[in-house]
């Protein structure tokens, strides 16, 4: 038996997947805003750490704020590792995990260090508004911090390198076997580039080293910089929204580094497979999950999450004829950036399927009403549903 939880996250992500009648294995996927964590997760990660359980594996897939802050909330309260409960092992990549191109020194300068500072101090502001923390930097306020402080395992089953597409590791926790599809070496390059442009602005020939300073300043400045990226609305008018074929014709694409960043996997487990793509693009993701049908995998799956909380940037017809599946998780309030987009939606219900397909929301919204119609669902075989919990016997 698989138990997922969807957790309410507002625009985020927050899942955590037990595996197990006795919930013996615990893997939790990104932990959304502090809210998230404060209101619903510390609860249920109380609960396990009664019944003696533990989490295997906490990923947080990128470094966006609705996917890291709650995280960062947890992780504080957790102290050393055993306030609330035992993690296992963090599957998260830093700026030390990207260094590709620069070589390293021991020491930088002090104009360089005082500059790093100066990066913190100005990304570190965040408002209390949509369940983010008020916090400063003098308390620890980024996830690579808090993990080198408590020593926790990172990634450790890559050889504390980055989580990447092309690494040999191994992937499996027990009885649990992840297929990663996404980032790759491409894609993390991409997110090096990004900070050290920012870098060498300030500085020509910016020198790097392994201080905790580096990943400390990258984490905050590429959380600011992403959260001013704004998401292109539905282009579809409220006349297409009944006419499913049209909107599924409407493609977009997608190209921020962090998002780009995405740890997107294949999960197993006896003989179930689940498929999270974080908020990954469509090029990667494709060409991943191709060479895997190439091989002769079965790509039939018990559960989807799709990327990027339903943006049409992220999801495609190409890509969504690759696979089938029962369920479709959507993630998100619907708050921001228009999120689920119409589009997405028409894309999953009209594709063709062996099941019944289930688009599963952990939110209500007004957009699902004209969905709701017995006519559209009869002509393409599919339910909206709306819960936070799902099992998979």
């Amino acid at each position: 038996m698989i138990n997922v939880r969807m957790y309410q996250a507002n625009e985020g992500d927050a899942f955590l997947i037990s595996f197990g009648i006795d919930k013996n294995i615990n893997v939790i996927i990104d932990m959304g805003l502090s809210d998230t964590y404060k209101n619903h997760i510390k609860k249920d990660l109380i609960l396990l750490n009664e019944k003696a359980k533990s989490i295997q594996l906490l990923v947080v897939t990128h470094i966006d704020k609705d996917h890291i802050e709650g995280a960062i909330s947890f992780l504080k309260e957790n102290g050393n590792n055993s306030n609330i409960i035992k993690v296992e092992e963090v599957w998260h990549n830093s700026f030390k995990h990207l260094q590709f191109n620069k070589r390293k020194v021991d020491k930088i300068q002090k104009e360089e260090s005082k500059a790093l500072t100066l990066i913190k101090h100005q990304n570190s502001n965040n408002s209390k508004q949509d369940g983010l923390c008020d916090t400063s930097i003098e308390e620890g306020v980024t996830l690579a911090s808090l993990i080198y402080e408590n020593k926790y395992k990172w990634n450790h089953m890559f050889n504390n390198k980055a989580i990447c597409f092309e690494e040999k590791i191994n992937n499996t926790i027990e009885s649990v076997k992840f297929i990663l599809l996404s980032p790759d070496h491409k894609k993390l390059k991409k997110l090096s580039k990004k900070w050290e442009d920012k870098l060498d602005s300030i500085f020509y020939n910016f020198k790097i080293s392994d201080d905790v300073i580096f990943d400390d300043a990258f984490e905050l400045y590429m959380q600011n910089l992403n959260d001013t990226e704004l998401e292109l609305k539905d282009t579809s008018s409220s006349s297409d929204v009944f006419d499913i074929d049209k909107l599924a014709l409407k493609e977009e694409n997608e190209y921020t580094e962090t998002n780009g960043s995405s740890i997107s996997f294949i999960i197993e487990y006896k003989e179930k497979k689940m498929l999270f793509l974080a908020d990954s693009q469509i090029n990667i993701i494709y060409k991943n999950i191709n060479k895997l049908k190439a091989s002769g995998y079965h790509l039939n799956f018990d559960l989807v999450k799709i990327s990027h909380h339903g943006s049409n940037k992220n999801t495609s017809n190409k890509l969504l004829s690759l696979f089938d599946s029962k369920r479709y998780l959507i993630s998100t309030d619907g708050k921001k950036h228009s999120h689920p987009n119409l589009e997405v939606i028409a894309k999953i219900i009209k594709k063709e399927s062996i099941h019944t397909k289930e688009l599963i929301f952990n939110y209500e919204h007004p957009k699902l009403k004209p969905f709701q119609s017995s006519s559209l669902k009869e002509k393409y075989n599919y339910e909206i549903i709306v819960q936070n919990e799902i099992t998979i016997n």
